[in-house]
């Protein structure tokens, strides 16, 4: 065996070299550095975009949903505080209606100041003020002039609440005397009402046979005063306005026709 000082390189690619891979293969691919990197990055963005479907999304719609429910639960929240506020107004508003429903009855007259003192004032501050004559005073009592009100004159809402009491007066005098005693009436402590109002001048001949001036006004009207009812009163006049079941208002029998011969 011979030995020589000679040095064997294995670089160079010859036949005593030695060939090492720098990159690995997956399925047939080479994986370097750069593609590897890229993989990675992939797989990040994979992996983000799956989180982002099954946990960050459904969190986000729950979180909306949460927030619409809270919504509508402030708006419902703000509905009833209004209808609160809504309610107090209304009870304010229905006592004072009572409160002004109290003082519209206490404006009318009171039946025993119609009774017993109507006379009296209508003579002190309407007639004996004017210096006319009074000729009547007496009390109409018949259904349409008499009883409670329920036809709608003064108001719906004073049907059933009031009745009105019905006094025919006759009443003699100057023109200018007439017309005072018709202003004076205003001053009558009970409320009351002027109706069918009529006036004439009385005749020469009339005059002569009567005794009168022939400038005397003959006057004749209806003065209506209007009273409260009392509960009782008001309970019967609503039922006797209720129809009776089963009636046909303002129906009327027809008699059937009788076929000519």
């Amino acid at each position: 065996m011979t030995a020589s000082g000679e040095y064997v390189s294995t670089r160079g690619g010859g036949p005593g070299t030695v060939s090492q891979s720098s990159a690995t293969k997956v399925f047939g691919i080479e994986i370097t550095p750069t593609v590897g990197g890229i993989i990675l990055a992939l797989l990040g963005i994979g992996l983000t975009a799956y989180f982002i479907a099954n946990y960050t999304l459904p969190k986000r719609e729950e979180l909306t949903r949460l927030e619409t429910e809270i919504a509508t639960a402030q708006q419902d929240i703000d509905n009833q505080q209004q209808r609160l506020a809504q309610l107090g107004e209304i009870r304010r508003q229905v006592e004072e209606a009572k409160q002004l429903n109290t003082q519209v009855l206490s404006l009318f007259a009171d039946e025993r100041i119609v009774n017993s003192t109507l006379l009296l004032d209508l003579e002190q501050k309407a007639i004996q003020a004017s210096g006319t004559k009074l000729t009547k005073f007496a009390p109409l009592n018949t259904p349409e002039a008499s009883g409670p009100v329920s036809d709608g004159s003064l108001g719906q809402a004073l049907n059933g609440k009031i009745r009105r009491q019905t006094f025919e007066v006759g009443i003699e005098g100057g023109f200018s005397q007439t017309l005072n005693t018709m202003r004076n009436l205003e001053r009558l402590q009970a409320l009351t009402e002027v109706q069918n109002l009529e006036s004439k001048v009385i005749e020469p001949e009339e005059a002569k046979r009567s005794g009168l001036s022939p400038s005397t006004v003959i006057t004749t009207f209806n003065l209506v005063a209007y009273i409260p009812l009392s509960p009782q009163e008001m309970a019967a006049a609503q039922a006797a306005a209720q129809p009776t079941p089963g009636a046909t208002p303002g129906a009327e029998a027809t008699p059937a026709a009788t076929p000519s011969p």
